[in-house]
């Protein structure tokens, strides 16, 4: 069986100047794609074969108080989450606020962390951290989707 041996190389440009490292060295087997065991893979090649959970959307909508920006364009504010269906985590989360800052800054919030069991924690770090006017209503919307992530965990326990 002949080997045949894979360099991955990453390169770093400093000030114009360009840097080549080598990475990792795959060997494959006789079978083009297929790694010897043990072997280091690259990214690409572990997604290939290996089968990741399943994440799930969940939105969540709050009506937004009067005499804001947000008010203007949308009448509510709408979360979405997207959820590790099987480990309740945030992976990803967007609403509907004005700007990018206050978006950017509601998902530094909330990703990573669990549903329902760090629920109390997001609204904490919302009333200590947010300061918009919107502080309510992204609460109320983090609200009601949890209790629709808790609806579908019910549902798929059946």
């Amino acid at each position: 069986m002949r080997r045949r041996s894979l360099y991955y190389y990453v390169e770093l440009r400093i000030k114009d100047t360009e840097l080549r490292h080598i990475v990792s060295r795959v060997s494959t087997g006789g079978r083009s794609g297929e790694p010897i065991p043990g072997a280091r893979q690259s990214k690409g090649q572990r997604q290939k074969g290996k089968r990741y959970p399943d994440t799930i959307f969940i939105p969540g909508y709050a009506k937004l108080p009067d005499g804001i920006t947000a008010r203007e364009i949308f009448s509510v504010v709408g979360i979405g989450l997207e959820i590790d269906g099987e480990m309740g985590v945030i992976v990803a989360a967007d609403c509907t606020l004005a700007t990018d800052v206050a978006r950017r800054f509601f998902s530094k919030i909330v990703e990573g962390k669990k549903l329902i069991e760090d629920f109390e924690h997001m609204v904490k770090e919302v009333e200590t951290r947010y300061h918009g006017n919107a502080q309510k209503s992204l609460i109320s919307a983090l609200r009601i989707a949890r209790d629709k992530y808790m609806v579908y965990r019910e549902k798929i326990s059946q």
